[in-house]
């Protein structure tokens, strides 16, 4: 409105929305009959109408002025629209943040900042409260500095993890390692970490991401090598050949008996799937693939056979072959771990024995 628009207008019809114009004009009443006015003297908030109808908040405070003659008001209002937006964004980054930190605390791992100053200080400007179980620190405590965290890497894996992290800030490429901490109250521990890098204007980089302990992990593949290891040299000394096929990835861990059986070199610790069908007689080849489809069809988790292989040189011995199948919670294969011998002798005497009957007869 202009003032002169306003000016001698009733206040309801002028300013007040028209769903809350009967209760100002009660509440005026109330006040000429008592004296009392409940939004008198206070700093209130309310709705307000503009000449063009829309609606905005305002801030009100109405206070009476004590004199002789009709009752008189003195008004202040103020237009508080961007502070209710403002306070709107707020109230939404708090529940976004409250909702993050929740979401933080229940991760597996550490969510956090990591920054690389130029001057190549170090910091975490943000880590998860469970920063603590991994690295014995409090997020306050490597906040501004992270020196007395990163001087707990294992000395052995130091300079491969700055290579990595150097790597990924010259390429901005995520990064990811896993290497060996000396946890303050655990010991020595396995940590694995991903994180994707950003740029920032005064030359820093700063990653985003996650680190968890994979030391759990780590001994159980220990383990297993050392299980694998102690399988294989006992094959090799029985003269037998072991093996774990990754069924998934076509490729066959295999023991110094395996190889010498084939006649592969001594060498030899991996071959691939084709590497192992080249060797089989091409007259048992289709035997051995329709007997394992069967096996892996019907969920076998035991299956073998007896076959032919040529070795290099063209000399052509029989194997027998029993192996175990592992299965994933789909029911598809995963591996299959296995042992073999040469059975060429067996096979021959087999032979020669028919060879007697028949003459014999």
């Amino acid at each position: 409105y202009s003032r002169a628009e306003a000016v001698g207008r009733e206040m309801a019809e002028l300013i007040i929305p028209t769903r809350l114009r009967e209760a100002h004009r009660h509440g005026m009443a109330h006040y000429l009959e008592s004296g009392e006015g409940p939004v008198l003297g206070r700093l209130i908030e309310l709705p307000a109408v503009r000449a063009d109808g829309t609606e905005f908040p305002v801030e009100l405070y109405i206070a009476p002025i004590p004199i002789e003659g009709p009752p008189l008001f003195t008004g202040f209002a103020r237009d508080i629209t961007e502070r209710k937006r403002a306070e709107a964004v707020l109230k939404e980054n708090a529940a976004l943040a409250e909702q993050l930190t929740k979401t933080a605390a229940s991760a597996p791992g550490i969510i956090h900042s990591f920054r690389l100053r130029p001057d190549g200080r170090a910091s975490f400007p943000y880590a998860a409260p469970r920063i603590r179980d991994v690295y014995g620190f409090d997020p306050e405590q490597v906040r501004e500095d992270a020196g007395p965290l990163l001087a707990r890497t294992h000395p052995d894996d130091v300079e491969r993890v700055n290579a990595t992290i150097a790597e990924s800030a010259r390429a901005m490429t995520p990064w990811h390692d896993e290497w060996r901490y000396r946890h303050p109250m655990k010991g020595e521990i396995w940590i694995e970490g991903h994180s994707s890098p950003v740029a920032e204007p005064d030359g820093s980089i700063i990653w985003h991401g996650y680190v968890h302990d994979i030391t759990g992990r780590k001994r159980d593949e220990q383990a297993l090598a050392e299980r694998n290891a102690q399988l294989f040299l006992a094959g090799a000394a029985a003269q037998v050949g072991t093996y774990v096929l990754d069924i998934v990835a076509r490729k066959k861990q295999i023991a110094p008996g395996y190889a010498a059986i084939y006649g592969f070199t001594a060498e030899t610790t991996e071959i691939s799937w084709d590497d192992w069908r080249a060797r089989i007689h091409p007259d048992d080849l289709p035997r051995l693939d329709s007997n394992q489809a069967e096996a892996f069809a019907e969920r076998r988790r035991e299956h073998g056979a007896d076959y032919r292989i040529v070795r290099p040189g063209g000399q052509v011995r029989w194997i027998e072959s029993r192996s175990l199948v592992v299965y994933d919670d789909q029911g598809q294969p995963q591996r299959d771990v296995g042992v073999m011998i040469d059975i060429t002798e067996r096979k021959q005497a087999e032979e020669a024995l028919r060879d007697s009957e028949e003459r014999f007869q």
